[in-house]
């Protein structure tokens, strides 16, 4: 939420400009749904908005926030350097994959983030469709108050977790910069091909070209990703032939 700037307005424009600005190192919002930038006082973007909306959709699932304690330096902290309590865990019935959404909302770096809400939409879209009836009805039973959630837990049996796959940005093994294209496309090709396979979960490209050139293991890419396996590989030119490698991963 925006707050009110200190100084008075000279016209319309700068009215709306007072109303916005948000100054550096000054801490501002409901504690509860603040991000961690936003408890530290830093600038906040759109990135911001989605770990509030993270925030919401662990609250509805749970019955309570991800984050909580005795005083507003309690929560602070929590932010800041906790973990919520995996809804997986918790006997709430709820799917891997809507775990893996609201975790990527949820995420401390807003680098690894969710970068947009389309972003976001897309991976819930996903998830909505491909839900058969009868856990549709089971995830919105899940959407309540903890006692009913409980109710709902022993009742029902969890529905069984898809496989998952994340595919990275192929890297590129000659000199040749254009070459980097011919990478990405291959990886954004491969990615749009597995999306049409029936019950499997695959990571959003923005999601997974978000560590390209980034020295990481990929056992912790795959964490972050929060998916059960990870494919890549690299392109190399050897004179008019193309070799190209490829692994997948299993966590």
């Amino acid at each position: 939420m925006a707050k009110f700037a200190e100084e008075k307005p000279t016209g319309p424009e700068d009215e709306t400009r007072a109303i916005v600005k948000t100054s550096t190192g000054v801490v501002m919002g409901t504690v509860s749904y603040m991000s961690p930038e936003q408890a530290r006082g830093l600038p906040v973007d759109a990135r911001t908005d989605i770990w509030s909306l993270g925030v919401v959709l662990y609250e509805m699932v749970a019955g309570h926030a991800p984050f909580e304690g005795p005083s507003t330096s309690d929560i602070l902290v929590s932010i800041l350097e906790r973990e919520p309590r995996l809804l997986t865990s918790a006997g709430l019935g709820v799917s891997e994959t809507l775990e893996f959404v609201i975790t990527k909302a949820l995420t401390k770096d807003r680098e690894d983030r969710y970068q947009t809400a389309r972003e976001m939409l897309a991976d819930l879209r996903w998830l909505k469709a491909r839900l058969a009836p009868g856990e549709r009805e089971h995830a919105s039973m899940s959407v309540a108050p903890v006692a009913r959630q409980s109710i709902s837990a022993q009742t029902r049996e969890p529905a069984p977790t898809p496989p998952s796959i994340g595919v990275l940005p192929f890297l590129n093994m000659s000199a040749d910069v254009e070459n980097e294209y011919f990478c990405d496309g291959l990886a954004e090709d491969l990615i749009n091909a597995l999306t049409k396979v029936e019950n499997l979960y695959v990571v959003a490209r923005t999601s997974a070209f978000s560590f390209k050139g980034k020295e990481m293991d990929v056992r912790e890419i795959g964490r972050k990703l929060n998916v059960a396996n990870v494919l890549e590989g690299s392109v190399r030119n050897a004179g008019n032939r193309v070799r190209i490698t490829a692994q997948l991963i299993s966590m």
